[in-house]
């Protein structure tokens, strides 16, 4: 799977990492994370073209993971999944650039599907 493209998703709590993967499996390449370092980790080691972090976590914050990515390599498409701060600070990530799109917590499959897809028609777009 080298040159498979992967969607990395973080998240401090177990229960939601196995259910986006066990949601998402069977039509993307998935990797999980449970903090900021172990993704960072993931990003560096394979070729992670979508990130969703949630913004609460332990350690270091999803904003500041995703500003990480973003200064790693700013065509991986990054959105930030919370429940914890304010339209007015997600809206400035996005003029920022910082972020793609956010998720708001608890998350609804169908809406999180909807995002995926559209942020991964894009990446492959991009590619060709």
């Amino acid at each position: 799977m080298a040159d498979q493209a992967y969607i990395l998703f973080v998240d401090d709590e177990k229960e939601n990492l196995l259910s986006f993967k066990a949601l998402f499996r069977r039509k993307y390449a998935i990797l999980v994370a449970e903090n900021a370092e172990e993704a960072m980790e993931k990003v560096e080691q394979f070729p992670v073209r979508l990130v969703l972090s949630d913004q609460r976590m332990p350690g270091m914050q999803g904003l500041e993971l995703l500003e990480w990515v973003q200064n790693y390599d700013q065509d991986i498409v990054r959105m930030l999944i919370s429940g914890s701060i304010s339209v007015e600070n997600k809206l400035e990530a996005m003029d920022e650039g910082l972020i793609h799109n956010w998720v708001e917590k608890p998350w609804k499959v169908s809406e999180l599907e909807e995002m995926i897809s559209e942020a991964w028609k894009k990446i492959v777009d991009r590619k060709e």
